[in-house]
């Protein structure tokens, strides 16, 4: 009897912690940012972070978790460049943004999974960090007689 109880408790505490997994995964974009470019224009459907770094390129860091998901599925969403950033050029300079508008629910065993991403840009030195939405060439600002 005590054998059954354990059997039948060990298969519930199995089912919960399947059914309440939480997997993670971090990615990384690139993008060449050509000498030209003067200003980027940034748009997210997520909070990011800006972190000056020494690359010339920008990179984007994303980490995601899916709470009620597995690694497989994780995995499909990321390949399916749920969580990815594109950009246009244009007169302005660059708008880079994330290339899905809107994301619809994420479902599971009929169960809607919850996402959560820590998102970071990495800025190349030679951009200043103006705000949380625009970078500009360095050289434009001291062109201006600015600072940086």
């Amino acid at each position: 009897m005590i054998r059954h109880l354990l059997t039948i408790a060990t298969f519930m505490l199995l089912n919960f912690t399947v059914v309440h997994a939480q997997v993670e995964k971090t990615f990384f974009q690139t993008f060449n940012v050509k000498d030209g470019v003067r200003r980027i224009f940034l748009q997210s459907n997520d909070v990011f972070e800006l972190k000056p770094w020494n690359g010339v390129q920008l990179m984007v860091e994303t980490t995601i978790r899916l709470e009620g998901g597995s690694m497989d599925l994780l995995g499909l969403l990321i390949k399916d460049e749920r969580y990815n950033f594109s950009y246009e050029e244009n007169p302005e300079g660059i708008s880079f943004h994330s290339k899905l508008s809107s994301r619809p629910n994420v479902k599971r065993l009929g169960q809607v999974c919850t996402e959560k991403l820590k998102v970071y840009i990495y800025v190349p030195e030679e951009f200043n960090i103006v705000n949380n939405t625009e970078l500009v060439r360095k050289e434009l600002i001291v062109a201006k007689g600015g600072k940086f």
